[in-house]
């Protein structure tokens, strides 16, 4: 709870703890708070964080000025919040997630966990969960002043995932990261975006991709690796190789309504991350982006085709 509520701005964490003057606190996870703040005292501190890269080398990666003191700000809003807590002991002692599942289900009050997993544990153990974006929405519901599309952008630029993003956030988080891999990718890449967008991800890929061409061909085709992981992990293996053809040929329609040409060798690009058995071939996805440029009205749809798909012929 206390980690995502520090992540808002001082306004509207004002808000919702004025909605929730009271909160009851297991002592294991004032202690990891406590224990996550300094972490973020000593990481602020450095000049540089270091990570393990896939072939066993040491990445390091340059703290800014900006960082830093952000990392510092985050820190001190969860220790108030950690220090304002009203803090009990539950019968069972366990770990933080543990201790606060038991204090809630002893106390029968409802429990705040913004950890999915953790609220299908309380669930079935019988105590009612909610997590931050519950509260928010009922909060927003009855009057109480929250931007909630900027809230999620806020969120979602600190890497919390699952947020019900909108294609125009998307590009608003990819823009001042120039399009590289950060949370705007981070969100495509997870299967809870698609299931938000379960019945209108089409139009929002859509959109995505054409924003994406316009910066640069590069962008679109590190964007569209993206959102094939994210959304081959949300349908079912039947659906795979359909799925991913569709979001190829949406790819390849973006760069059609930018006025600009497919990145080179844009299929190959994206099968290098995938199984084999999912990736269309190529023909096949020719066949597709016809019918859909056609779909689109599009004058000499065939001949458009494959100006995008140069090289591929008819199966």
């Amino acid at each position: 709870m206390a980690c995502l509520l520090g992540l808002l701005d001082e306004d509207d964490r004002l808000r919702v703890r004025a909605k929730l003057p009271s909160l009851i606190v297991a002592r294991a996870a004032v202690d990891d708070a406590a224990l996550t703040r300094d972490n973020l005292r000593g990481v602020a501190a450095a000049t540089y964080t270091a990570s393990l890269a896939p072939d066993g080398t040491i990445e390091r990666a340059t703290l800014s000025a900006v960082q830093q003191a952000l990392l510092r700000r985050e820190s001190e809003a969860l220790e108030r919040l950690a220090s304002g807590a009203d803090v009990r002991y539950p019968g069972t002692p366990g770990d933080a997630a543990a201790s606060a599942r038991i204090l809630a289900a002893e106390n029968g009050l409802p429990l705040w966990c913004d950890d999915t997993c953790g609220v299908q544990k309380a669930r079935t153990a019988g105590v009612a969960a909610f997590s931050l974006l519950d509260l928010l929405a009922t909060l927003s519901s009855e009057g109480v002043p929250f931007d909630l599309a900027t809230i999620y952008q806020r969120l979602a630029g600190h890497y919390v995932t699952d947020l019900p993003l909108t294609a125009e956030d998307i590009t608003a988080l990819a823009g001042p990261q120039d399009w590289l891999p950060g949370p705007a990718h981070t969100t495509l890449a997870r299967p809870g975006w698609w299931h938000h967008h379960s019945t209108t991800w089409e139009d929002s890929w859509l959109r995505i991709a054409t924003q994406a061409r316009i910066h640069s061909p590069e962008a679109l085709t590190t964007i569209t690796k993206a959102a094939l992981t994210g959304a081959l992990e949300y349908v079912t293996t039947g659906l795979s190789t359909q799925r991913y053809q569709r979001i190829a040929v949406l790819a390849l329609a973006a760069c059609h309504q930018a006025g600009l040409p497919a990145p080179d060798r844009l299929l190959g690009h994206l099968a290098e991350q995938a199984h084999p058995r999912v990736v269309p071939r190529p023909p096949y996805v020719l066949l597709a982006l016809i019918n859909e440029l056609q779909q689109r009205h599009v004058l000499d749809a065939e001949d458009m085709a494959r100006r995008l798909l140069p090289g591929v012929e008819r199966p």
